[in-house]
C-alpha cells in the first residue's frame, strides 16, 4: 500500500497498532465474492515547527507489479507524515 500526501510519498509504518493487531504477512487465496482486509490508520497530531498537511486518496495493489486500484480518502496526518498498515487478514480478530 502507498499512501500519497501532497504528492510526496509518506512513511509507511507495518505491524500491529493501537488499533489492530497485525497477524503478520500470511498468503491468501480468495474465493469468488470473498474479500480480504487490512486496517490503516493514521494520527493527525501536529508538531510546533511545521504545518498540518492532508492527502487525498489511498493506492492499493494486490502484488508488486499488480495496477493499483485508488480511492479518494481524506487523510489528514498533520506533521508526522506517517500511516500504520496491518497485513492482509480475512477477518480481524475480537
Amino acid at each position: 500500500m502507498l499512501a500519497v500526501l501532497v504528492m510526496k510519498k509518506v512513511a509507511v509504518a507495518r505491524g500491529s497498532f493501537y488499533l489492530a493487531t497485525d497477524p503478520g504477512p500470511a498468503r491468501i487465496r480468495l474465493g469468488k465474492g470473498e474479500s480480504a482486509l487490512a486496517a490503516v490508520s493514521w494520527s493527525n497530531t501536529v508538531e510546533v515547527y511545521g504545518g498540518a498537511v492532508a492527502g487525498t486518496y489511498l493506492s492499493v495493489a494486490r502484488g508488486k507489479g499488480a495496477a493499483p486500484v485508488v480511492r479518494p480518502v481524506v487523510t489528514d496526518i498533520g506533521t508526522t507524515g506517517k500511516v500504520e498498515l496491518t497485513a492482509w487478514l480475512l477477518k480481524f480478530a475480537n
